[in-house]
């Protein structure tokens, strides 16, 4: 079981910390990810190069704090309607002021509009590791319990379809033209988050199309995995409505909205610039590793990317640094932060793809790049 603490922060720390600001009300409703990014900025500061591995065989102390994600969206998500409600929803303002003695049911209803938008805010970027979480459930097709608990996840943030274009696309394709989640070279991080998402849509709703088409069956059917996620998160649209109004609502698609950016930040950031020849295999060059200690133990090691892409089936907390894929130079929260100001993140990759270039390209590799920026 200690081996597995170290994934243990956003369970435990993260989401503690969220709803105790949420509760609080006022502008408290922001305090838990201004917390969380500066912990995560300067751990990822003092503790670099991080190679270390757990040395557990038990896999289920890891797997409680990834399915550990599901009730603590529920209660997430639940504590965001409260906040939209004009009411005390369930009584839990009325419950946790009496254990308390904090006057919690005058704050709730005199939270300001603007702090129920950073309500939504904190939860969507508490929830953004949702699809952290559903990435390592969707990779384990074998498991009922996690493929179910994954796509809940996923349908909590708005982004069931994630568990159909990752797996058949972005594994496949990454690296090429034809992956809309790889970021090309220049592109800036907001275009790149529109394109990715709508590219994902399309290939999504087109897999299951062609699926569906082969089997015999309708595309507008139960059996469409495509629809069925759009319906999962309809369900939840549903619950806010009735819990909190159209205020609920809005607030929900904030929460959703800002989760999906900052996944679609992650995926900018792991293969920035990358390309492959499409019949060339994938290797661990065509990613961007971080070994920053904190992003990894935050992260649940999605950090360790190029491994993941060579081995998709070894669980998270195998995943290892590999060989041969350069290291971003910051931990995860620094580098989504600088992508964020496009000039300075192009200026500080510029640099390190032209080592990529150099060192690690293929000649083929190369000519794209060269046409890439020819077209441009």
């Amino acid at each position: 079981m200690a081996a597995s603490l170290r994934f243990a922060p956003v369970l435990l720390f993260s989401a503690p910390l969220t709803f105790l600001g949420i509760v609080l009300g006022g502008t408290w409703v922001w305090s838990g990810p201004i917390v969380i990014i500066a912990v995560l900025l300067l751990g990822d500061l003092l503790w670099r190069n991080d190679l270390s591995m757990p040395e557990s065989r038990r896999p289920w102390p890891f797997d409680l704090f990834l399915f550990g994600q599901v009730p603590l969206s529920c209660a997430a998500l639940f504590l965001l309607a409260w906040c939209a409600a004009p009411g005390d929803l369930g009584g839990l303002g009325a419950f946790l002021q009496r254990w308390t003695d904090w006057p919690l049911l005058q704050r709730h209803s005199e939270l300001s509009t603007l702090n129920k938008l950073g309500a939504a805010w904190s939860t969507g970027f508490l929830l953004s590791t949702n699809t952290v979480v559903a990435h390592e459930f969707i990779h384990r097709p074998r498991s009922l319990a996690s493929m179910i608990a994954g796509r809940w996840l996923l349908a909590m943030v708005g982004d069931a379809q994630f568990s159909i274009s990752h797996v058949q696309v972005h594994h496949r394709w990454v690296g090429t033209r034809r992956d809309s989640a790889t970021a090309r070279r220049g592109e800036i991080l907001y275009s790149f988050v529109i394109r990715s998402v709508l590219g994902q849509l399309h290939s999504s709703c087109e897999i299951e199309g062609n699926r569906l088409r082969q089997a015999g069956r309708a595309f507008w059917s139960a059996d469409n995995r495509f629809l069925s996620g759009l319906a999962m998160t309809l369900a939840v649209v549903a619950l806010f409505f009735l819990a909190a109004g159209w205020m609920g609502v809005g607030l929900f698609f904030v929460c959703a909205a800002y989760s999906k950016f900052l996944f679609e930040a992650v995926n900018y950031i792991q293969h920035y610039g990358l390309v492959r020849s499409e019949d060339a295999p994938i290797e661990s060059r065509h990613s961007w590793d971080c070994v920053n200690l904190f992003s990894s133990c935050f992260l649940f090691n999605l950090p360790r990317h190029a491994h993941h892409h060579l081995r998709a089936g070894d669980p998270f907390w195998e995943l290892k640094a590999y060989p041969g894929a350069l290291a971003l130079e910051s931990g995860y929260m620094a580098a989504i932060l600088l992508a964020m100001v496009p000039p300075l993140w192009i200026r500080v990759m510029a640099r390190a793809l032209r080592c990529w270039d150099e060192k690690l390209a293929t000649r083929e590799e190369r000519a794209l790049v060269r046409a890439a920026g020819a077209a441009r």
